[in-house]
C-alpha cells in the first residue's frame, strides 16, 4: 500500500514538473515574440525615416534641363 502512495506522488511530481517546464517555455515564447515585434517596429521606423530623407532630396539630385 505504501508503494502505491509513493507511485502516486511520483506521478504527481512528474506532472507538476512538466507543467512548470511548459509554463517556462510559454514565457520564453512570449518574450521572444515581444522582442520580435520591437525589432519589427524599429525596422519600420528606420525605413520610414530613410524614405522621408530620400523624398526630401528627390528633386535635388535630378539634372536640370535648359538651365531651369
Amino acid at each position: 500500500m505504501l508503494t502505491a502512495a509513493h507511485a502516486d506522488e511520483g506521478l504527481q511530481d512528474c506532472l507538476l514538473a512538466g507543467s512548470v517546464a511548459l509554463e517556462q517555455l510559454l514565457r520564453l515564447a512570449a518574450a521572444l515574440r515581444h522582442r520580435q515585434k520591437q525589432m519589427l517596429r524599429r525596422n519600420v521606423f528606420i525605413v520610414q525615416t530613410l524614405s522621408l530623407v530620400a523624398g526630401m532630396f528627390h528633386g535635388v539630385a535630378e539634372p536640370r534641363i535648359g538651365g531651369q
